[in-house]
């Protein structure tokens, strides 16, 4: 009776641990049918314990993530960090993070699998933004560069061309060419 007592407390100590935890936290047997699942995998997923109890998650299972989760049923080892995607019952596509480790049954035999599952979607969004926002700050400061280094060789063809026209009578065709070219480097420095 003692042993039977301390096993309930057992049990709901770590029922309420699974319950409290905030991911997203299914356990199932090794055949891949759940046995149960918390309030925080309902919330994320949007399918109940009475739903999926006895059937298997209504996941793909032709991923790597879905691969390694089989070889740990079989080895044993628990696996971290899959990066994964998983729909919502609304047909929504998550972006998760999957850790699972395998638990045993009274004579040591794997059992089953409790898996954890991370929504990161809102992390890996603000991962890409910041991706395009640092490759657009690169373009910009090349942009940049190039716009001060082209007016850098826009300023030596104007000086040139105002000594040489220094050198020119004011109604000479070459003077008049060297004005054209004048106007052609401010057009220019104004385009950069």
């Amino acid at each position: 009776r003692h042993l039977y007592e301390e096993s309930k407390r057992d049990q709901a100590l770590w029922l309420s641990l699974i319950n409290a935890a905030a991911d997203a936290i299914v356990i199932h047997e090794v055949m891949g049918r759940v046995q149960y699942l918390n309030p925080s995998f309902s919330r994320t997923f949007g399918w109940g314990l009475e739903e999926l109890k006895g059937h298997p998650l209504p996941f793909a299972d032709d991923d790597k993530a879905a691969v390694e989760l089989r070889r740990l049923a079989v080895s044993g080892r628990p696996v971290g960090n899959l990066a994964a995607k998983r729909p919502t019952r609304d047909g929504r596509m998550l972006d998760v993070s999957i850790s699972a480790a395998c638990y045993t049954g009274q004579r040591g035999e794997p059992a089953g699998l409790i898996c954890s599952f991370r929504d990161v979607t809102e992390a890996r969004a603000m991962e890409r933004q910041l991706q395009r926002v640092q490759r657009f700050e690169a373009m910009t400061a090349l942009a940049s560069g190039l716009a001060h280094d082209f007016n850098n060789l826009l300023m030596g063809i104007e000086g040139s061309a105002s000594l040489a026209l220094m050198d020119l009578p004011e109604d000479s065709a070459a003077a008049e060419k060297l004005r054209h070219i004048e106007r052609y480097v401010r057009q220019g420095e104004q385009l950069t």
